[in-house]
């Protein structure tokens, strides 16, 4: 009798965790409840490209001295490039950014990560800030349009391999590789 008893708890045991797993893979497929816009847009600056295509941007500027210092793409900054700062968006995302109110417009790349003072949004390098008339005033309300990628990658071409005239076991080895 005990036997019948076990076999019974562990097959009401076995059906009772397939069930549960049933509904947690239909749980995973199901569609989320909606949130609010705003909500929403926060998400968007998050994924990087995927922003809102224009906007109203607090921006500051930054410039001598971190002239030289590593930026989080790994390269150098350099105060005298066209380069931003922003906390969000995909490093080498291009930016277009205009005053307002003098019409001036420059194009920018987001080569490194802040401003890490609350309420602003944009980093510009020193010359991005020169252009604009920003210099003196420090910090200003700028349209910010998010730049569309380049769909046939000349922005960065990637590796291209160079084959040589020499046959190896496989046919013609890469005599070079050329970034």
């Amino acid at each position: 009798m005990d036997v019948i008893k076990m076999s019974r708890l562990r097959l009401g045991l076995v059906v009772f965790l397939f069930v549960c797993g049933l509904g947690l893979a239909s749980s995973a497929f199901a569609k989320p409840p909606s949130e609010s816009p705003r909500r929403e847009q926060k998400k968007s600056k998050a994924r990087g490209n995927n922003m809102a295509k224009r906007a109203l941007m607090r921006a500051s500027w930054y410039g001598h001295d971190f002239h030289g210092r590593r930026a989080a793409n790994g390269r150098s900054f350099n105060a005298n490039g066209f380069t931003a700062a922003h906390r969000s968006l995909r490093l080498g995302t291009k930016l277009e950014v205009t005053n307002p109110r003098n019409g001036k417009t420059v194009v920018v790349e987001v080569t490194d990560r802040g401003p890490y003072i609350q309420g602003r949004d944009l980093d510009l390098s020193f010359a991005a800030a020169r252009e604009l008339g920003i210099i003196r005033a420090g910090v200003a309300r700028l349209e910010v349009t998010v730049l569309p990628e380049d769909p046939r990658g000349l922005d960065n071409p990637g590796p291209v391999i160079v084959a040589s005239n020499t046959v190896g076991l496989a046919g013609a080895w890469p005599r070079a590789i050329v970034r």
